[in-house]
């Protein structure tokens, strides 16, 4: 019984009315499809567990998915010079050299960032005359 109707609506595609039947019957699947499979294959961010941010100069991270409390640890190496880092609206100001330091010293800062809304966020470091840093985030 089944096949017989899809044979029939098979013959009557080469016709105006069998045409109009299979659009009817396949337009809202295709529709449809056309809106969902995007939503559906959408990549969902992963909350940021660890980051890491490191270098010499001033720079500024990729965007990671931050949500709930960090502890934010700041460690950075040199002489005179000036450090400030930035989590999204977040942001530290370290002086961890007095300015007529002359030896290389090496200084570690920890800080906690509380009730971080669900989001992007970028780590951006500016470093003035500094050796090597590093900022790492661990998520509590």
């Amino acid at each position: 019984m089944f096949l017989n109707q899809v044979n029939f609506m098979w013959r009557d595609l080469g016709r105006a009315n069998g045409r109009r039947a299979a659009l009817l019957l396949l337009g809202p699947f295709v529709v449809f499809v056309f809106l969902a499979l995007p939503a559906a294959t959408r990549e969902i961010p992963v909350v940021a567990e660890h980051a890491e941010l490191s270098g010499t100069d001033s720079r500024t991270g990729p965007q990671i998915h931050l949500r709930d409390s960090y502890r934010v640890t700041v460690t950075t190496t040199g002489g005179a010079c000036s450090f400030d880092v930035g989590i999204g609206g977040w942001g530290f100001t370290t002086a961890p050299f007095p300015s007529d330091a002359t030896g290389s010293r090496t200084w570690v800062q920890k800080m906690d960032l509380v009730d971080v809304q669900d989001g992007l966020y970028r780590i951006a470091v500016t470093a003035t005359r500094c050796g090597p840093w590093t900022v790492i985030l661990d998520r509590q």
